[in-house]
């Protein structure tokens, strides 16, 4: 009948031909709309062979399902927006775009000719051509909003670090490679005497001399300890000249960066490039100060130079009489060649023995200090037997308390190791402890001395029940001739010499001084030492 028409559109069915649709005409499909000819049409005949397979099937025949073109377009439209959000180029997505359509397109005729299938074409087309160009326009958008907004904050970032290099204290510099000048900060301007922009394009070099030298050095500093040394940037301190000739010290340090430019006024990142950036300050005031404290070390050390050999000298002129008083003194106290004559006399030569002995210990207390201050005073360290060195001690003190009714406590255990330290300046600390104790305590007060070996060393206590130090002269009575009770009217003698000694001794041993104390209580004195002052633990470890 119609020999040219696909045997497979005929085959098992049973075909009726009706008079209200000629056989001869040819009806036009959508894919005969598309290619604008005759060859997506349709015979009449097919049309009533479709018709009479439809009614025998028992299903009306429709011309396109509206659910389920809908559904697919929906699903078409998913994937154009899925091709439009791609992080690929937009050439890549229109090739992508055209590979879609050629196969919804080319998928649809496959359906037709090969199962005789009329898929839904043009919706889908539609849905997916819509949603690409849409989401394309919705991501260009969103890039073209997020690239405005990094380009504001980077210009927002420029400002502000240009503010910050602008109110910088350091002076800062920038120059090209070629040594050209891009800009300055007020305060470069400021030191170097220059108008504000007046030197931006010159070159740096007539300006920091050795500049470019200086930048080179910086450099190869940097290359060979690597950025991120301590040592890559050390400052150099360089003379130079401001713009009216007045030479100064700057403390100059040189390295590179990459530096934003402004092209027409509008600051854009395709004109970064790297460029020197020289920082530097002016030192002339630091260095003078320097100078000044250099010129008053060198007074100081020649006055204390001074003040030792004077000592030194003065302590000399003075024990030889002293010797000789003290000596005289004890031979007629003691009424070695017969009677005074007169207990009167007696008495007399015992004040001048004892303040013959007071004025000696004084002389000897200062020169150790001064010695020690010049850093002439070693200690000699030997082997000796703290319990017998705190024995003598509390014996020296013992005269003293008994006549102001204080009770001495010796709690130093029997047993305790040898100490390798030196003793007569162990045995000075301890009697200046023990005097300063008995020397503030009130009548019925105790003064008590412990000593221990522990795992941290070697330490040693002297304790009071006396009037206390006041915290706020906690310090003060540390340092040489410093008191606690400054006035002329005070309660107790003294030079003030006592517990610096004390302090400075301990430290030459390594130990340290700690004082603990409370106003109208007592006070407890506590000298610490190493371990290694322990015998025993050197034998350990030896």
């Amino acid at each position: 009948m119609l020999p040219n028409l696909p045997p497979q559109w005929f085959a098992d069915k049973i075909v009726l031909i009706g008079a209200d649709l000629p056989n001869e005409d040819r009806h036009r499909t959508p894919f005969a709309a598309l290619l604008g000819n005759d060859a997506g049409s349709l015979p009449g005949v097919v049309i009533h062979a479709f018709s009479i397979a439809q009614l025998i099937d028992g299903r009306t025949f429709n011309r396109k399902n509206i659910v389920l073109e809908a559904t697919i377009a929906v699903v078409i439209a998913g994937l154009g927006v899925w091709l439009a959000l791609l992080s690929v180029g937009l050439a890549a997505k229109l090739g992508l775009a055209a590979l879609g359509i050629v196969t919804i397109w080319g998928g649809g005729f496959a359906l037709f000719y090969l199962a005789g299938v009329m898929a839904p074409i043009f919706t889908p087309s539609l849905a997916f051509v819509t949603a690409i160009g849409l989401s394309t326009a919705f991501v260009a958008q969103y890039d073209r909003r997020k690239k405005n907004y990094a380009e504001a904050m980077v210009r927002r970032r420029n400002e502000s670090l240009h503010k910050v290099v602008e109110n910088s204290f350091d002076c800062i510099v920038i120059a090209t490679a070629d040594g050209e000048i891009i800009s300055t900060n007020s305060s470069a301007d400021r030191v170097m005497g220059w108008e504000p922009g007046v030197v931006v394009g010159s070159d740096i070099s007539d300006h920091l001399p050795d500049a470019e030298e200086l930048g080179a050095e910086f450099l190869d500093v940097d290359r060979r300890t690597g950025s991120e040394s301590d040592t890559a940037f050390q400052p150099l301190e360089v003379e130079s000249v401001r713009a009216d000739g007045t030479p100064f010290t700057m403390e100059l340090v040189v390295y590179m960066a990459p530096v934003s430019f402004e092209t027409a006024g509008a600051a854009t990142t395709a004109g970064e490039r790297i460029s020197y950036i020289y920082s530097f300050r002016d030192i002339s005031l630091r260095r003078l100060a320097e100078q000044a404290r250099e010129e008053a070390r060198q007074q100081a050390e020649a006055a204390n130079r001074a003040k030792t050999e004077f000592l030194t000298n003065m302590s000399h002129e003075l024990r030889t009489p002293l010797n000789a008083i003290i000596g005289f003194s004890e031979l007629m106290r003691t009424e070695a060649l017969g009677p005074l004559g007169s207990a009167q006399y007696l008495e007399y030569m015992n004040d001048i023995n004892g303040r013959g002995q007071h004025l000696i210990q004084i002389i000897n207390d200062i020169l150790d200090m001064s010695k020690i201050e010049a850093g002439e005073l070693s200690p000699i360290e030997d082997v000796f037997d703290f319990v017998h060195a705190a024995d003598t001690s509390m014996r020296l003190v013992a005269d003293r308390a008994q006549k102001g009714g204080i009770s001495l406590s010796n709690a130093v255990p029997e047993d305790l190791p040898e100490i390798c330290a030196d003793e007569r300046m162990m045995k000075q600390i301890l009697l200046n402890l023990l005097s300063n104790a008995v020397k503030f305590t009130p009548e019925g007060g105790m003064v008590s001395l412990t000593a221990e070996v522990n795992s941290l060393g070697f330490a040693f206590s002297v304790s009071d029940t006396g009037c206390g130090i006041p915290e706020d002269k906690m310090d003060v009575i540390l340092e040489p001739f410093g008191q606690a009770d400054m006035t002329l009217q005070r309660n107790y003698e003294g030079t003030g010499l006592g517990l610096p000694l004390v302090k400075a001794m301990t430290e030459l041993h390594g130990g340290t001084l700690e004082l603990f104390s409370r106003e109208g209580q007592g006070t407890t004195a506590t000298v610490r030492m190493p371990i290694s002052t322990v015998m025993e633990e050197r034998r350990k470890t030896a």
